[in-house]
């Protein structure tokens, strides 16, 4: 006993120590110490704009916007060639986002914060077993009966728990179905398309990120409570911590008022880095609807900090008034429910200095200082982290309006940390660190790139309006329409047939497969010819999911497919 109250002394001494370092700390020198810091991971990286802020003891101690909403070239002209006056709608059925040149980002500007959302999904679900709706190791099958995980498997199917569907282990391999959205299929479609799949390693046996299993949940929120994931994020999580300027999809983006452009990112050598803006479909606002409970929510500075509050104190926040008085506690959910949420259940990676794991959506790393829960999210053309340190009661967000690597986020995350824990002086340059291995790496892929001899390209079949047809496939994919005019193919999804957002270009790469963009990201259709005659056609999916699902096979070639200008 007297072993144990020894122990416990030493452990809140250790706390108190940990507490007082920060209160020795004058609070304006340490926010010039993070700014300073902040403004020096912008230049090294080349950043158009990000938004910040830090939490020490549920008192907001720094909160900043850097940069510019749009850097706008010149000519007006974006990521792949697109006019940032060109498209005046996307295939999300709303306008993509624009800004004045030189707008300045500040802390209510509002980003998309892209895979931080599946912590909100979990959240909700940690909610619903809270109110005994089920249990985390309840099978999905028990409580969705049409449920169908990978073709031919009915042990995974039958043995999946509900944890399952947010610790990245299912077998799902290289983001499999990401880009499902991007072609136009819903979240429905999306959910049959599970039980088509070929899963790429044994379940449970190692972690491979995935986005589309998380479907599975926003369906069970939605069979336990009656109401739309959407509705159950804003009523369970939005409207308690105050979150006034969040929202999610494609319309919550566009229609909001103080809203950053994203933009793309590419290391060009020699130091040097370009970030074009992304316009029109570039903006990818249909996928950011349909990949919803994963990654489609959109928020800022300072209302994102309130929810890594929530986190850090296992359930509440503190609510201060505008001197930083505290005014009273908003509880949201008892810690019991929140812990699980917070215990790591899959390796991701580990070393001599750290072992680092994955929770229910939240990264969990221990290394020699501290314990650090992150997650880190990456959408078309924007990038953000929201971390708590719970030893430390230090919480803290980044917001960045570009697709740059994670490395200028973790090292602002790092030297906060550093900074409020008083790490012993010279503290460490992160950002430089791994600004230097960031670009060797790229020269490196960059000269390896440039001496590949370049690929062999067929030529185009002469008379090329022979692909034009209808090509037919079962539920959920659907039939595919090529159209042929003025010497141009189209690609266009018939469920989309009426709306001209949906019309892209086909592109010859070579022989008789083509290229073309749809929703912001590239995609291959080859044409299957047997004795000169058009069989059918092969799209790619994304990855290689395209290998499990086959192919379409035409239907028919109408007159109307050829000329046709609607």
């Amino acid at each position: 006993m007297k072993r144990i109250l020894l122990i416990l002394g030493v452990i809140s001494f250790v706390l108190c120590f940990n507490v007082s370092l920060f209160a020795q700390q004058n609070e304006s020198e340490l926010a010039n110490k993070i700014d300073e810091y902040a403004q020096q991971v912008m230049k090294t990286w080349q950043l158009p704009g990000f938004a910040m802020a830090v939490s020490v003891d549920n008192k907001v101690i720094f909160k900043k916007g850097y940069g510019v909403k749009e850097l706008r070239p010149a000519n007006g002209v974006g990521f792949q060639g697109v006019r940032f006056d060109e498209c005046k709608m996307t295939q999300a059925g709303v306008k993509p986002v624009v800004n004045n040149p030189g707008d300045p980002i500040n802390t209510t500007t509002v980003f998309q914060i892209a895979s931080i959302s599946k912590s909100f999904t979990a959240t909700v679900m940690a909610q619903l077993v809270n109110e005994g709706k089920f249990k985390w190791t309840d099978t999905v099958k028990n409580i969705l009966p049409d449920f169908q995980m990978f073709k031919n498997n009915d042990y995974v199917t039958n043995n999946m728990l509900v944890r399952d569907a947010m610790l990245h282990a299912t077998g799902l391999v290289d983001e499999a179905g990401t880009y499902f959205g991007n072609l136009g299929y819903d979240r429905d479609e999306t959910y049959t398309m599970l039980g088509l799949l070929e899963p790429g390693f044994s379940f449970r046996s190692a972690y491979d990120y995935n986005n589309i299993t998380f479907v599975i949940c926003s369906k069970i929120i939605e069979k336990f409570t009656g109401k739309s994931w959407e509705d159950n994020v804003r009523e369970r999580v939005f409207k308690p911590l105050g979150m006034n300027s969040s929202s999610m999809n494609a319309d919550g983006y566009a229609n909001s008022k103080d809203v950053a452009t994203p933009h793309d990112y590419e290391y060009v050598g020699g130091g040097k880095s370009i970030t074009p803006p992304l316009y029109g479909d570039e903006q990818a606002l249909n996928w950011l609807t349909v990949i919803g409970p994963a990654g489609s929510l959109c928020s800022t500075a300072e209302d994102l900090i309130k929810y890594a509050q929530f986190h850090c104190n296992d359930g509440y926040i503190v609510n201060r008034d505008e001197n930083g008085e505290v005014k009273d506690t908003t509880f949201v959910m008892p810690r019991k429910a929140m812990l699980p949420l917070h215990r790591g259940y899959t390796i991701t990676s580990q070393d001599s200095s750290m072992v680092r794991l994955y929770g229910m959506c939240w990264f969990i790393e221990q290394n020699h200082n501290y314990r650090l829960l992150f997650h880190t999210g990456t959408a078309w053309g924007m990038t953000a982290i929201c971390y708590y340190v719970p030893e430390y009661k230090i919480a803290g967000v980044v917001l960045v309006n570009s697709e740059v690597t994670a490395y200028p986020r973790y090292s602002i995350m790092r030297r906060v940390i550093d900074l409020v824990r008083g790490a012993e002086e010279p503290l460490k340059d992160w950002s430089m660190d791994y600004w230097k291995e960031y670009t060797e790496y790229r020269e490196k892929v960059i000269k390896e790139r440039n001496a590949k001899p370049k690929p062999k390209v067929e030529p185009e079949v002469a008379d090329n309006k022979i692909f034009a047809g209808i090509y037919t496939k079962e539920a959920p994919f659907g039939d595919i329409i090529i159209t042929w005019e003025k010497g141009k193919l189209f690609h266009q999804p018939a469920k989309y047939k009426d709306v001209k957002e949906w019309k892209k270009p086909l592109k010859h790469k070579s022989g008789t497969t083509y290229t073309f963009r749809s929703d912001g990201h590239g995609f291959e259709v080859t044409f299957v010819m047997e004795n000169g005659k058009v069989v059918g056609l092969n799209q790619e999916f994304g990855e290689r999911e395209e290998k499990a699902f086959g192919g379409w096979t035409r239907k028919t070639l109408t007159g109307k497919l050829v000329g046709q200008t609607k």
